[in-house]
């Protein structure tokens, strides 16, 4: 391979020892700097901003050198470079960039252009222009993009599609239409009017269309994956990886990533670890079929939020009774009771006792039923703004005998109560835990707090 070649690698087009994406030139990780500023910086003296520039980045001279086509012999080269950098500058050397090296920043910046799409571009407006409608020189190119290009942008962004209209306003000849549809609202821009308008028109309809397109898709898949893992042998549990479906979020706040959760099993007995993404929190949950092995995870006492029974009201299911357990459940909290409150209880069956036994009253039927019930406490993270809520909040979680699915109801800190979440089993073996309860601890809030203001 020559040093002329072009190599795409991590999104950077790469070539003669230069990078470039996203606008920025670069080499050895390193842009130029102007050759007025160098001189500021360099003479007659290093000034403290020079001396903080080469401690920071033991390789700014010699990039600067070669963004500046400055040749040298390696000789001459010792310690931080300083001397030959000065000797370039009081030359001249750093006054203009060399053509040849300009014509190759025009020329990378192009090519990584063309690796993007509208959509990466939407937010570009000025690279949009260069990509698919103007020359190098930012004047209209009609053979450069003979159709219609559609910029998808969110459909509340009225900022970012009046800048886009904007740039597109300033090429001669260009036209535009926006578009509104559930998800996005689009500008499509081109030089046949009509054609234009007529992909504007259909916008809505052909949005919706890939909506239920990708829905029967992502629904055949998942119905693949879940019944691959129903097939897997060993005893039913649920560690395993699962698809989550909650309109709650999706529809309100229009996620357009999987919903995901991986359980597994801690080392202690009971107790498990499930990592969630719901698109915009992500957090970690800590379940049990226990109430009390999640006790010591919340920052108050775990029967806080009191139903009026003694127990948090998120942790029943809707209808679900307390009163409805059989008397003998009743008779052991009255005794304990009793016992607590000092009051000495009476003789049972004693010699000469004539003491009548109370018929039992009559009681409520358990139904029973083949699902097992586990309870959680979860900390979360805004994925928007990366804010954490320590504060954690409760809920609990529905599994079948084969644990292949189950319901959920949760707490989320700053979108609301009582989030209704269904899930199918994808996978058997969880992927690794990504995150710790202590994540997402007060002193992490704190610090993430104070990093923003600073």
């Amino acid at each position: 391979m020559s040093s002329s070649t072009t190599v795409l690698k991590d999104g950077c087009v790469t070539r003669d020892g230069f990078k470039s994406a996203h606008g920025r030139f670069t080499t050895l990780k390193t842009e130029r700097v102007d050759g007025s500023r160098l001189r500021e910086l360099f003479l007659p003296t290093l000034t403290p901003e020079a001396n903080k520039l080469l401690y920071e980045n033991s390789y700014f001279v010699q990039a600067q050198l070669q963004h500046y086509g400055v040749t040298y012999a390696p000789s001459e080269f010792k310690g931080r470079g300083t001397n030959v950098l000065k000797k370039a500058l009081q030359a001249g050397k750093c006054d203009e960039v060399p053509a040849h090296i300009v014509k190759l920043q025009a020329e990378m910046h192009t090519e990584w252009l063309a690796t993007c799409s509208p959509e990466d571009l939407a937010r570009q407006p000025t690279w949009a222009m260069e990509r698919y409608f103007t020359d190098l020189d930012g004047k209209p190119d009609r053979e450069r993009t003979t159709y219609v290009v559609g910029f998808p942008l969110p459909g509340n962004s009225a900022y970012r599609v009046s800048q886009l209209c904007d740039a597109a306003s300033a090429v001669s000849g260009l036209y535009q239409a926006k578009a509104q549809g559930e998800l996005t609202r689009t500008v499509y821009l081109g030089w046949d009017k009509d054609e234009v308008q007529q992909a504007a028109d259909g916008h809505a309809a052909g949005e919706k269309a890939k909506q239920q397109a990708a829905a029967i898709a992502r629904e055949k898949r998942i119905a693949e994956q879940a019944a691959h893992a129903a097939k897997a042998s060993g005893p039913p549990t649920l560690v395993g990886q699962y698809v989550l479906d909650c309109p709650q979020i999706t529809e309100r706040w229009n996620t357009r990533g999987e919903l995901t959760m991986s359980i597994n099993a801690t080392k202690s007995r009971g107790l498990y670890q499930a990592d969630f993404d719901f698109g915009v929190m992500k957090g970690i949950m800590m379940l049990s079929a226990e109430e009390d092995k999640l006790a010591w995870l919340l920052d108050e006492p775990f029967h806080s939020d009191s139903d009026g029974g003694g127990r948090s009201a998120l942790f029943h299911e809707d209808g679900e009774d307390e009163s409805d357990q059989p008397d003998a459940d009743h008779g052991d909290d009255q005794n304990r009771t009793s016992a607590a409150a000092g009051t000495k209880r009476k003789a049972k069956g004693g010699r000469g006792s004539k003491t009548k036994v109370a018929k039992r009253g009559k009681t409520t039927k358990v139904k029973k039923t083949d699902q097992t019930k586990y309870y959680l406490v979860m900390r979360s993270e805004d994925t928007g703004t990366g804010q954490v809520y320590p504060e954690p909040t409760k809920g609990w979680m529905s599994f079948p005998a084969n644990h292949a699915t189950f319901t959920a109801v949760v707490d989320i800190p700053c979108l609301g109560h009582g989030f209704k979440i269904t899930a199918r089993k994808v996978g058997t073996v969880p992927n690794k835990p990504t995150c710790r309860w202590e994540d997402f601890c007060r002193a992490v809030y704190e610090a993430r707090s104070r990093s923003r203001w600073r």
